[in-house]
């Protein structure tokens, strides 16, 4: 009996150091990019030479864990929805426990707009505007008929007005006007 007791508190403490050499502890805690720690972000370990894989979700606190991962390589991988994928490598090693840290990024979006129109049709002789008064509406207006009188241009055209003998239209000087292919201001001088 002597024999098994002494056997037994011999090889004892080495059964504890045996078990924690072939298994370890993986930690970590997942935030934002304002350090604000996400919950519910899936959190996946896989080993790097076999087909061993754990999954696990974050805390409130953005904190996961995996207990009795064996020894090795590892990929972990945390991933949510609005945020992009962020991977790491880890070995685990006898009798650690790393802390990882993930900072997710948001995710791109991506967004395209499509705008679409009939084109009017193109205006090919001038790329200036033209109006065009014909002789019945001359006519139909009154004081049409006063001779070296330019209230025609100004009844017609907003912003149009005449001081010093000279027709001032909205645009400036640069606009030109044509009565029957003549300009008005030449009309009154002859």
């Amino acid at each position: 009996m002597r024999r098994v007791l002494w056997f037994v508190l011999l090889f004892l403490p080495f059964t504890g150091a045996a078990f924690a050499t072939v298994f370890g502890t993986v930690r970590g805690i997942v935030h934002d990019p304002q350090h604000r720690p996400v919950q519910n972000v899936t959190v996946t370990l896989k080993a790097r030479t076999s087909s061993y894989t754990q999954t696990s979700q974050t805390d409130a606190n953005g904190e996961f864990h995996f207990d009795a991962v064996p020894l090795g390589e590892y990929h972990v991988t945390a991933s949510a929805a609005l945020f992009a994928s962020e991977e790491q490598t880890i070995v685990v090693l006898s009798g650690t426990a790393p802390i990882l840290h993930f900072e997710l990024k948001l995710s791109t979006q991506a967004e395209s707009i499509t705008v679409s129109a009939d084109a009017g049709p193109a205006q090919l002789e001038s790329i200036t505007p033209t109006t065009l008064v014909d002789r019945l509406e001359i006519r139909d207006t009154p004081g049409a008929s006063r001779s070296n009188s330019l209230a025609l241009i100004t009844d017609f055209v907003p912003g149009s007005y005449v001081v010093h003998d000279q027709l001032h239209i909205r645009g400036g000087h640069q606009v030109t006007w044509l009565i029957d292919g003549v300009s008005p201001l030449e009309a009154r001088t002859t």
